[in-house]
């Protein structure tokens, strides 16, 4: 046996030495195997201490945020509505115009974004904002602290993800391809806000860890769709850039021949950093305009920084049939 083989086999027999060692230190002590490991045993009422003891933090939490939404509802003047929607992740309807699918709370909202970024174009369907939504409000969540999302790429505490971090994930992807005409991963359906608002959606991208071409915008890299009714209150986007072409809007990086955006409007603040001679672009609501604009308008503040050059548009910046 070689030398790695009898460490292995030597610390093997250490460990259960230990083992052994400790359970007949507590059968001295007076403490029976079945003490430990039965029905009430003492390993038992470790574990539902420890559920306990989250179950009580988690309600400390609710009460906290509870607190906060009570006091940003009276100094911001907004106020969403408690959710109730009872299938989180699982948006009801059938996508027809009669039935549209329905995004009922924030983790509907996710699981939309995720759906589009993973393939799902709902081209021909349409999906509906059934209230407003407030990233930075509880109501907001059927579970705002929910620690179950890492399939849609949050590892942690919702809430605090979504407004810090990265923030939220868009809806679509954020990379550019070599074929641009290409939908798949971007949203090609009919958005409907219907007349709703979605508060403080914060963003965050750092191109200088991806080393990839990005767009950042909520509909991603480009919009093949129509978005409409829809309001974007408090939006924080926030594009780092180095040596590559990088573009930040509030709705998406391009708006394809056939989409429209059409009574929309956004406030808050897009921005976008360059460290090198990377191009920065960003806009409002898009930077690359093939489709149509009408009945909208951009309140948000559009931050530009580069050493080298760059550009900076309201509602748009190239090719834009805006009316």
């Amino acid at each position: 046996m070689n030398f790695k083989g009898k460490m292995q086999r030597k610390s093997g027999i250490t460990l259960i030495s230990l083992v052994v060692t400790i359970v007949i230190l507590l059968i001295l002590a007076g403490i029976t195997i079945a003490a430990l490991t039965g029905n009430n045993g003492l390993f038992i009422k470790v574990q539902e201490a420890k559920k306990e003891t989250e179950q009580a933090e988690k309600e400390e939490k609710e009460k906290l945020g509870d607190m906060e939404d009570t006091i940003n509802e009276y100094t911001t003047g907004t106020e969403v509505q408690q959710v109730t929607d009872k299938n989180p992740g699982i948006l009801e309807g059938t996508g027809t115009e009669a039935d549209p699918y329905t995004i009922n709370s924030i983790e509907d909202l996710i699981f939309f974004a995720y759906n589009v970024t993973n393939g799902n174009t709902y081209d021909g369907q349409t999906v509906k904002l059934g209230l407003s939504l407030d990233f930075n409000s509880t109501k907001s969540y059927v579970d705002a602290y929910r620690t179950n999302y890492e399939t849609y790429g949050y590892d942690g505490e919702l809430k605090t993800l979504l407004t810090t971090g990265e923030g939220f994930k868009q809806i679509g992807t954020s990379i550019l391809k070599d074929d641009s005409s290409v939908i798949e991963g971007n949203f090609a359906g009919i958005f409907d806000g219907n007349n709703n608002v979605i508060y403080n959606c914060y963003m965050y991208k750092d191109m200088r860890e991806s080393e990839k071409k990005c767009r950042l915008g909520l509909f991603g890299a480009y919009l093949f769709g129509e978005v409409k009714n829809l309001g974007l209150v408090n939006i924080n986007s926030v594009l780092l850039n180095q040596d590559l072409e990088g573009t930040n809007s509030g709705i998406a990086g391009s708006l394809k021949a056939n989409g429209k955006i059409s009574n929309c409007y956004i406030s808050g603040d897009i921005k976008q950093y360059s460290t090198g001679k990377g191009n920065v672009n960003c806009s409002g609501f898009i930077v690359y305009n093939s489709g149509t604009i009408e009945n909208s308008f951009n309140l948000a503040n559009i931050y530009g920084e580069i050493k080298d050059k760059s550009t900076a548009g309201g509602c748009y910046l190239r090719r834009a049939c805006c009316k």
